[in-house]
């Protein structure tokens, strides 16, 4: 019996600038570069899922090369902007927002968040992520706090998007799911339901969204294992983590963007944005250097703690534990 999972989705599917990036992973502490490589690639891609009766779910996936270098340490970071697509040889891991991706064989992939998902798409090879195994055709998915779900994608409008960009093996694995897919299609089991993956909202709440979503320090808690009290919990312990190391973009990433926003905005601008990295710099203005920084506690009041120095609340918004920068209060540690 096939699922019909998503079935009741219809979102708009829009195209964001691409870049070129690639990126080397070690096996060797001796030689950092020396034998495992993974070449990545970002690419835009359009995902709309198509509820397939018989054979399963299908995502249709689109998008381009531009330009661009990034070391492994950025991945999340570029992640949050564009999807990636990757090889990798046998053997390899790649670990995405606590996810460990293994290529059982030679891979080609596509891997990517948006403001709502975590996704990884397999065009060649096999692999492993987290004890379940993915096929040549297969794309793995995670809603934000959700359980994963997997479906297949469209062979034929992957390839047409990135023929001028994918490698040779990469192109004629997915021909070879083409033509699969198109017998699949004449007999009816694959039809259109319209979720998009890569901007599961409107163009400009999907750009405004992930400009607080998809920031590493909390897209790496939103799509990591584990339970709503594991990521308030996971929250509190980044945010005094930051603190600790003063460091201002991590804090400011934790807060919650909402309370920044003025009558003059039109929801979570870029000068929203701007206002909470300064609200996260005069937090660190405002606490002394030389005082130590313990892990926080959770109080029975529902707040969190750091004893003799500061104490916070979270609150959700948009589905993730943000921190409520009005709640921060410091207890004698201030300058």
């Amino acid at each position: 019996m096939v699922e019909s999972l998503w079935s009741f989705f219809s979102w708009r599917l829009f195209e964001f600038p691409s870049f070129r990036l690639s990126s080397v992973r070690s096996s060797s502490p001796q030689r950092p570069y020396a034998r495992r490589t993974w070449s990545i690639a970002a690419a835009p891609i359009y995902a709309t899922l198509l509820l397939a009766p018989v054979v399963g779910h299908t995502l249709e996936l689109k998008g381009t090369f531009r330009f661009g270098t990034v070391p492994n340490g950025s991945l999340a970071d570029v992640m949050g902007r564009e999807p990636i697509v990757a090889q990798a040889g046998e053997g390899e891991d790649l670990i995405v927002h606590g996810h460990t991706i293994k290529a059982l064989t030679d891979a080609g992939l596509v891997v990517g968040t948006s403001a709502d998902f975590l996704y990884v798409a397999v065009v060649q090879g096999t692999i492993d992520v987290g004890s379940i195994k993915l096929d040549a055709g297969r794309a793995l998915f995670w809603p934000t706090g959700g359980p994963w779900q997997f479906a297949y994608f469209d062979a034929a409008v992957l390839r047409d998007s990135l023929s001028q960009s994918l490698p040779v093996n990469m192109l004629t694995a997915l021909a070879s799911l083409e033509e699969t897919q198109e017998t699949q299609k004449f007999w009816g089991l694959l039809t259109d339901v319209g979720l998009n993956l890569q901007a599961s909202t409107p163009v400009g709440l999907e750009v405004a969204r992930r400009a607080y979503l998809s920031q590493p320090a909390v897209a790496t808690i939103r799509f990591s294992p584990g339970t709503e009290e594991e990521r308030e919990e996971a929250v509190a312990a980044a945010f005094v983590s930051a603190l600790r190391n003063r460091d201002t973009t991590t804090i400011a990433a934790l807060l919650q963007p909402f309370p920044f926003i003025s009558d003059a905005d039109n929801g979570v601008s870029p000068a929203v944005i701007g206002r909470r990295y300064d609200a996260a710099q005069a937090l660190l203005d405002l606490l002394d250097s030389r005082v130590e920084i313990r892990d926080p506690v959770n109080s029975d009041n529902g707040t969190w703690q750091v004893p003799e120095v500061l104490s916070f609340a979270i609150k959700v918004g948009d589905r993730f534990p943000f921190v409520d920068a009005s709640t921060v209060q410091f207890e004698g540690s201030t300058r």
